[in-house]
């Protein structure tokens, strides 16, 4: 199974262009909680190794959005994957 990070599309949807526009609204949820502008960069960029549910409940609350539309799990029918 693969799961796929789907921010930038997410951010499409929300009318979000820019990491610094994500951040700025990240930051007027989450206050000082909110991840830097950095942080906030990679995401953008790369798919996170962890992910907090304190940032991930944000990202759904600023582009309107849900988990699974951010996080999208596809089945693969290769056999010789691991499982888990």
């Amino acid at each position: 199974a693969v799961i796929e990070w789907r921010l930038q599309v997410c951010m499409a949807h929300a009318g979000v262009r820019f990491a610094s526009e994500l951040h700025r609204r990240l930051v007027e949820v989450l206050g000082e909680a909110a991840p830097s502008e950095a942080h906030v960069s990679r995401l953008v960029r790369n798919p996170p190794e962890r992910l907090n549910l304190i940032t991930l409940d944000a990202l759904c609350v600023v582009l309107s959005c849900g988990p699974a539309d951010l996080l999208q799990h596809h089945t693969t029918t290769d056999s010789s994957e691991g499982t888990l």
